[in-house]
């Protein structure tokens, strides 16, 4: 049995959540020596120059990349990518910032998706209104293990 060199060990993991006062919260672990926690403020113009389909009218990807991991991603975070070897990271990202298109954010000239193998994660909202609940029938087991009642 062989072992992968200690810094490709792992998968990177990256969370991004909002948190209160108006900032994002990065958490980043997985890999030897890694163990970020950060809070970046919301940029001046917010969050909706980068939302939805803004990376489709950049008339310059690269640029576009560039700008969107200056005004999101917090100096030490960018650094800890630009120094992490290729291989997995995943990004479990709070529901409300998944329309965000952070595989295209760049650190050390390379988008996140082009320096490596990025998946998601959408975190869902664990405080769904209690209505939501109630109109969904509780389950009913059928018990078929005969055994059990000879």
């Amino acid at each position: 049995m062989s072992a992968l060199p200690p810094r490709e060990a792992g998968v990177l993991r990256l969370l991004v959540s909002q948190a209160g006062g108006g900032a994002l919260l990065f958490v980043a672990t997985g890999r030897p020596g890694l163990a970020l926690q950060l809070l970046q403020p919301w940029p001046a113009a917010g969050l909706q120059p980068w939302r939805g389909t803004a990376w489709q009218q950049a008339a310059d990807l690269p640029a576009f990349g560039a700008a969107l991991a200056q005004a999101l991603l917090p100096l030490p975070l960018q650094q800890a990518l630009a120094d992490a070897d290729t291989g997995p990271l995943l990004l479990l990202l709070d529901a409300s910032l998944a329309d965000l298109p952070w595989e295209l954010a760049a650190v050390a000239g390379q988008t996140l998706d082009d320096r490596f193998l990025v998946s998601r994660l959408v975190l869902a909202d664990t405080a769904a209104p209690a209505a939501a609940d109630a109109a969904v029938p509780p389950l009913q087991l059928l018990d078929t293990d005969r055994r059990a009642h000879v």
